[in-house]
């Protein structure tokens, strides 16, 4: 008579569950991973979508006067619905072109995520000098 087992031993099902666990587990890191990246590019598109903001309020002047009373300042910026304060830094240096004048504005964005490493999204533009009330 010949004895044939049917099933699985304690061994095979033990190694069956810990390959299991280990698969389990490593995707459960893999999901804190992308969460946090998809949180960083989410604060990263903010930020980077203030300093656009910022910029276009710059450039939205309506008058020679209003191209010349711009200058460097800084402010802090809270988004509605978001747990997060950016701060934003603006610098702005004047061209010794005479002949053609323009201004150079960089614009830095900051903020400091969950973990408390503090990141940063910088935007360099120029701005030329324009009379808007003398176009033809």
């Amino acid at each position: 008579m010949q004895n044939k087992t049917i099933g699985f031993s304690l061994i095979e099902v033990l190694i069956a569950v810990v390959v299991l666990a280990v698969g389990v587990i490593a995707i459960g890191s893999l999901q804190t991973h992308v969460t946090k990246g998809t949180t960083f590019a989410e604060q990263q598109a903010e930020a980077l979508n203030i300093a656009h903001q910022k910029l276009d309020e710059l450039r939205n002047y309506n008058s020679l006067a209003g191209y010349q009373s711009i200058s460097s300042s800084s402010s802090v910026v809270s988004v509605p619905g978001r747990n997060i304060t950016f701060k934003l830094t603006w610098a702005v240096t004047d061209s010794a072109d005479a002949t053609f004048p323009y201004k150079t504005i960089d614009i830095r964005v900051t903020w400091t995520d969950q973990s408390n490493i503090t990141h940063e999204v910088r935007l360099t533009s120029i701005i030329g000098e324009f009379d808007p009330t003398k176009v033809i």
